[in-house]
């Protein structure tokens, strides 16, 4: 009987381990969700790279290729896809090429977090992609 206890205490406290880990992904992915800018994050917040001033964007509709770079072309990130987003819980791989750029796309697969607005939400484990959608 003490050995039954034990175990049973041993898995209530792994579920609730559990449940504890994926409310913290959850809340990650909701808070990456709200973002509204165009452009590529790392989750954990130290790193952005958005369009604005300084940093333009240009996205290819036939050959699903979304850039960003800087204007005097000192740093870039250029991503292409196999193919247009269907809808949210798709997996994509994307192929990217980067310069100057400090984070790590290695070995990182997507899933289609949200798609809004003409805006379709990328997030991996530690990278976060916000783009527009590809017109085809």
């Amino acid at each position: 009987m003490k050995k039954i206890s034990t175990i049973l205490l041993i898995s209530v406290l792994l579920v609730s381990c559990s449940n504890e880990i994926k409310v913290k992904v959850n809340e990650t992915e909701r808070n990456f969700t709200e973002i509204v800018n165009v452009g590529v994050y790392s989750l954990d917040g130290s790193f952005s790279y958005e369009y604005g001033d300084d940093i333009q964007m240009s996205i290819n509709n036939q050959k699903f290729i979304f850039r960003l770079q800087e204007s005097d072309l000192s740093s870039y990130v250029n991503i292409q896809f196999q193919s247009a987003f269907n809808a949210a819980g798709e997996t994509v791989e994307p192929v990217f090429d980067k310069k100057n750029i400090t984070i790590d796309f290695a070995n990182q697969k997507f899933t289609v977090a949200k798609i809004d607005a003409g805006k379709v939400w990328l997030s991996s484990e530690k990278i976060g992609i916000v783009l527009p959608m590809f017109n085809n």
